[in-house]
């Protein structure tokens, strides 16, 4: 089962939320979220140790730079394991538009939701607020399944 698909364990859901920016009112923002149980994020988090120990295992192969390579992706493993267990709630998109310059904020990066993120607008190069609602990052979460 991969744990980027929807699937056992995995849940999508698509929230509203906003974008802020000081003095300035704020522009809503829909956000989709990714939302995995715990045997769903074992398996991410073991995927992310696999990987670090293969890399570690070709980085042997590497002359000069495998004395670097070797022990810092053996010591990376259990550090992405770590974190990729701890990763509840995953941010996959934000759309809206940014409330200093009304252009269209489309954010597509993968990474770990939390209740405030920074993001730049291509537009005008403010650094904007993404603020998320605490319930939805909770482990239960309040939102429903997107369609």
């Amino acid at each position: 089962m991969d744990p980027s698909s929807p699937g056992r364990g995995v849940s999508l859901v698509e929230i509203a939320a906003s974008y802020r920016y000081p003095e300035i009112e704020p522009s809503p923002a829909r956000v989709k979220l990714r939302r995995m149980n715990r045997p769903a994020r074992m398996i991410a988090a073991l995927r992310a140790l696999g990987l670090c120990w293969l890399a570690a295992i070709a980085a042997v192969f590497v002359p000069v730079l495998h004395f670097v390579l070797v022990p810092s992706l053996l010591l990376g493993g259990p550090l992405a394991f770590l974190w990729k267990l701890g990763e509840q709630v995953t941010l996959l998109s934000a759309d809206g538009t940014c409330p200093a310059c009304h252009a269209p904020i489309a954010h597509r990066v993968k990474q770990r939701a939390a209740e405030h993120t920074n993001i730049r607008c291509d537009h005008c190069g403010r650094n904007i607020d993404l603020v998320l609602p605490a319930a939805e990052l909770a482990p239960g979460g309040g939102a429903h399944p997107a369609p």
